[in-house]
């Protein structure tokens, strides 16, 4: 007897907050390396994201108001314009939607998960089965649980249809240690037709040991976009000349890179650092201690800059230095190593699955001290010769490159579809509106009426940013006085 051929998806719906915008091109480039390795392998893609809005006020006849935007905002993102296509960020041509996404929840570490998940869910709802009735999608790919996951399970239940929930989040673990509410959630993700995955070992195991799985759940990992990251001339390496490429916070450890680089360059001094990457806060305190290290001179700190330049950078440089105590994977790290460059960095969870402990892609630190940091990066410049450049590109390569990564992402996709239709009979979980006190309510159903000015419709237009309201008011004058700036 023939086997029969494995079920294929025709067209995922793919849901993530962290995808490229216009605004914010870098955001969520690991997603997108994702999609375009699949549209790669013949896969039809299409993009939910979400765009955050603000309410300026929390007074009641605000409120009121707000729900009636919300309900415009669900009429107009149900329509085919909804989606573009577009051309300078993200995956070039694949449809992406821009939800809005009205926050009302709890800021800070506790946040309302529930509520946050029922904000996200009610502008997909209206969108994801608008588009399946206009292009029927098999699946949903949804990227991190909180919201996106969440958000996406509605969906998946509406239309009976699996779910895959790669997860990212590098402040997940702690999220769940401390909110015993989120974890509750979390495990609405588990179970019948759907799955959650994480993008290294060391997030499987610590979300595995969250959930009281038997086992860690699967790991996905990132596609490495290896046509952009590849290595260069060697002579036109400079090997004293450090790289950090990330944001420049306290968080990613831009006070332990200094540290650490100040205490390198004593052993030595022809040593420099050049650092790429937003500062959200100012590089004010960061060239204060610079300076106060006695470094300041051998310090340059770079806006951020398109992969293209970064990989140039990438190309040029003797050692990247990743002082980050905290990541799922690394994406820098393999980039890094895709452009033959070696890494030191401190033990920060997915980037040791990069990089390895065997010292052939580079040196893990002993620990988190800007000294064990120093040490990593004088033992891999003492070895600087030794490492094979196209050695280092095979060996992401062959673990991340975009057709391994799409195969095992497809592969995936066919288990959830060959497990068949939903149990006859079993009942969908509850609504996250309906299963937890205090939520948002359920957001008006859409109709077909619309806001009119005189007698022209309305056009409901978010912007963020000076640059943005200047953009509107080049609006042509057919335009601009149908517009409302919320």
């Amino acid at each position: 007897m023939a086997l029969s051929a494995p079920v294929r998806p025709r067209h995922v719906l793919v849901v993530a907050r962290w995808y490229p915008s216009h605004d914010v091109p870098a955001r969520g480039t690991f997603v997108a390396d994702l999609v375009a390795a699949l549209v790669d392998q013949g896969l039809r893609v299409s993009v939910a994201s979400f765009e955050t809005v603000q309410p300026a006020t929390a007074d009641p006849v605000a409120v009121e108001s707000l729900a009636a935007v919300e309900a415009a905002w669900a009429a107009a993102v149900r329509r085919p314009e909804a989606l573009s296509r577009p051309r300078s960020w993200g995956v070039a041509g694949v449809p992406v939607a821009r939800l809005p996404a009205v926050r009302t929840w709890v800021r800070g570490e506790r946040i309302d998960v529930a509520e946050q998940a029922a904000r996200h869910a009610g502008p997909l709802l209206a969108f994801g089965r608008a588009l399946a009735d206009r292009d029927p999608f098999d699946l949903i790919h949804a990227h991190t649980g909180l919201p996106d996951g969440l958000a996406s399970a509605e969906l998946a239940d509406a239309l009976r249809l699996p779910l895959l929930v790669t997860e990212h989040d590098s402040t997940l673990l702690r999220r769940l240690d401390q909110d015993p509410v989120a974890l509750s959630h979390y495990r609405r993700l588990l179970g019948g037709r759907r799955r959650v995955v994480a993008v290294s070992e060391a997030l499987a195991t610590g979300l595995g040991a969250r959930l009281d799985l038997e086992a860690p759940p699967d790991v996905l990992p990132n596609a490495l976009p290896t046509g952009i990251f590849r290595p260069g001339p060697r002579q036109a390496r400079d090997p004293d000349e450090l790289l950090w490429v990330g944001a420049r916070v306290s968080h990613k450890g831009t006070d332990r890179l200094l540290r650490a680089f100040a205490l390198a360059r004593r052993e030595r001094p022809g040593l420099r650092l050049r650092a790429i990457g937003p500062s959200p806060g100012g590089d004010e305190s960061w060239l204060a201690l610079a300076e106060e290290l006695g470094v300041r001179d051998a310090v340059s700190f770079e806006p951020a800059a398109d992969r293209q330049a970064v990989a140039a950078a990438m190309r040029r440089a003797g050692l990247l230095v990743h002082p980050s105590p905290a990541e799922t994977f690394g994406m820098v790290a393999a980039e890094a190593l895709a452009s033959g460059l070696p890494v030191a960095a401190t033990p920060s969870g997915g980037v040791e699955g990069i990089i390895g402990r065997d010292g052939r892609a580079g040196e893990l630190a002993a620990g988190m001290a800007p000294e064990a940091l120093a040490q990593a990066i004088l033992r891999a410049l003492a070895r600087r010769p030794s490492f094979d450049p196209q050695d280092l590109h095979d060996r992401v390569a062959q673990a991340f490159g975009p057709q391994v990564v799409a195969t095992r992402v497809m592969a995936a996709y066919d288990a959830l579809l060959e497990a068949g239709s939903l149990e006859a009979g079993r009942a969908a979980p509850p609504s996250l509106r309906a299963s937890t006190p205090g939520s948002a309510p359920a957001s008006p159903r859409p109709t077909t009426s619309t806001t009119k000015s005189g007698d022209r419709e309305r056009v409901l237009i978010v912007a963020r940013g000076a640059s943005a309201a200047q953009r509107l008011a080049r609006l042509p004058a057919v335009v601009g006085p149908a517009v409302s700036i919320l």
